[in-house]
Order: structure tokens, then sequence, then C-alpha cells
């Protein structure tokens, strides 16, 4: 099956970040390979999935990160009786460079623009992982 181009429809089109809680309380997670112009991260918050980014596949689990560069392929499975939940924050990574475009924040975009192979998933108990899931939660909150 050819990955699908997800067109991501941004709350805001002056702060184009979108974060929300999917969860199987109602039935599994199953989203199927797609791609888009976004960078998103998964932040694991219960259960258990397998995750799909380009050509590699991985188990994740509660307390695990992951992060995907735009346009990369990727997809998220979860078990079909098992409770989950995954917090989504999708953000244009194009409007943060050229908002901020001679700073740091413009250096880091553009590691996430190379489509770099992140070391997925990263555990929130390891020092940085603690303070992207803590970041996450307040954005979330």
């Amino acid at each position: 099956m050819e990955p699908l181009r997800e067109l991501v429809d941004m709350p805001d089109r002056f702060f184009p970040v979108k974060i929300w809680l999917r969860s199987s309380s109602r039935e599994h997670i199953f989203a199927h390979p797609h791609w888009h112009q976004e960078a998103e991260i998964l932040y694991i918050t219960k259960g258990t999935a397998t995750q799909q980014i380009n050509d590699r596949i991985f188990n994740v689990k509660k307390g695990d990160i992951i992060i995907i560069a735009n346009e990369a392929v990727h997809s998220t499975y979860t078990q079909r009786y098992e409770d989950n939940e995954i917090i989504v924050l999708q953000f244009n990574t194009e409007y943060f460079k050229s908002a901020f475009p001679a700073s740091v924040t413009s250096a880091l975009v553009d590691e996430f623009n190379k489509s770099i192979e992140y070391p997925n998933p990263i555990n929130a108990q390891s020092q940085i992982g603690g303070q992207l899931a803590s970041c996450i939660e307040k954005i979330y909150d």
C-alpha cells in the first residue's frame, strides 16, 4: 500500500501547532502509513504500540517519546484489547524557522528538516526524555 499524504489542519494559522490525545478507549489505534509536511512528536502515556518510521519498525511503551521528521512515512498500531493513550504534537517547522531566523531555534528546525534518524524511542526516564515529556505535558494541559 502506498503511504497517504495527510493534510494537517492547524487550528490557528498564526501559531501552527496542534496537540491532542489519541486513546484506545473506544477502539485500538490504527494509523495507516502516511506522511505530512509537519514534524510530529508522540508521547506514550499509557500502554504499548508498534511504531513505524520510514523503513524502521519498533515497539514503544508507556514513557516513550517518538520524534518524527516532516515528510517521514510513519504509522502507529496498538493491540486491540489494550488500554492505550498517546499525546500527539504536530507542528510546522518552517513557521518556527521564519519566526526566529537567526537563532538556535532555526538551527534546530534545520535538524528536523534533514529527516535524520532520531534515537527513537526516547524514554521519559532519561534526562532529555524527562525534560521533553515535561514540556509536552505542559503544552497539552
